[in-house]
């Protein structure tokens, strides 16, 4: 299991990644530091964490875009969010099997 600290660093680039977008529209170059840095932190864990990682990541991502579904209520949002975040947290989980392959942007 992730520590507590790397649960709110890559939900905060989650959420940082998310206000890329409107109507919060940060500057573009922003998603490519911020992916770059979740890329460097997941390198740095296994396939349990990085399971758990993708998951915090996803969540944090997926509350701050889908927060126009409070119109229909706060549980459809963090259910959706819930079920958005799993794709990340399989990919991140499946990168575990392509980091350590030459070229793995292409494999990924």
């Amino acid at each position: 299991m992730i520590s507590t600290i790397k649960k709110g660093y890559v939900a905060t680039l989650g959420a940082g990644l998310a206000m890329i977008f409107p109507p919060y529209n940060w500057p573009a170059f922003l998603s490519l530091i911020l992916m770059l840095a979740y890329l460097a932190e997941l390198r740095t864990l296994n396939f349990k964490q990085r399971l758990f990682s993708g998951l915090f990541f996803g969540l944090g991502f997926f509350l701050v875009i889908l927060k126009w579904l409070n119109v229909v209520g706060l549980d459809a949002t963090i259910a959706l969010s819930l079920i958005c975040a799993l794709w990340y947290s399989i990919a991140s989980a499946m990168s575990y099997l392509y980091f350590d392959r030459k070229f793995w942007p292409l494999w990924f």
